[in-house]
């Protein structure tokens, strides 16, 4: 969190902000009706494997980190006090959610990278049609629980990938890759009715509530 008013220079925008580049993302927003910026960076670094959510890290190497990206971001993370890093995992979808009386859910069921914003939501889904199964098969947990895994699991195991292949695109380190991404982007913004250009309507397309996600 960075206090906006300790920003040297011309004050970052205050609204939801995306900075894609060579092996990374950078997202901005701000919070406490305009007072601070929320700031997450994402870089690429296979060597880095550390899994606690509370380690510090010097505000040098993120600066260093960051070092050819644009002057904006530099000046926000110059006024960043205190900075958290940790290693991001997914896991393939799995072939299985349910053993008899037993189910899993949420991260349990299909961790997946951050990229989609997607973690909580996929678990919130996961819950509402949890009890819709359980409710339709008042006499019959186990085919409650068994409903419940062939109507979330492959929605689920779909977010999975798409969050794994946008971090991708995300990342893109060639510039005439990235530019093609960037057409694109455009593109599907202009013509394709797409709000963000990314081909992702679907996700809030769908409706955890209705009747129709329950599977055959």
């Amino acid at each position: 969190m960075v206090p906006i008013d300790a920003v040297p220079g011309v004050p970052p925008p205050n609204d939801n902000t995306q900075w894609l580049g060579p092996h990374g993302t950078i997202v901005l927003y701000p919070v406490r009706q305009d007072e601070l910026i929320n700031v997450v960076c994402h870089y690429d670094d296979e060597g880095y494997r550390h899994e606690s959510w509370v380690t510090e890290c010097e505000r040098s190497e993120v600066l260093e980190r960051y070092s050819g990206w644009h002057e904006l971001l530099l000046r926000v993370f110059s006024a960043g006090e205190v900075w958290y890093k940790w290693a991001l995992y997914d896991r393939d979808p799995i072939s299985r959610w349910t053993r008899g009386r037993v189910t899993v859910l949420g991260d349990a069921a299909h961790p997946m990278l951050p990229y989609l914003g997607q973690g909580a939501c996929q678990a919130i889904e996961d819950g509402c049609v949890l009890a819709a199964a359980l409710a339709a098969e008042p006499d019959d947990p186990v085919a409650g629980l068994a409903l419940y895994e062939r109507s979330r699991r492959p929605r689920a195991s779909q977010v999975v990938l798409a969050s794994r292949e946008r971090g991708v695109s995300n990342h893109l380190a060639s510039p005439l890759a990235a530019l093609g991404r960037d057409v694109s982007i455009a593109l599907r913004r202009r013509f394709g009715r797409d709000p963000d250009g990314r081909g992702t309507g679907w996700i809030p397309d769908y409706d955890a509530s209705s009747p129709d996600v329950l599977a055959a």
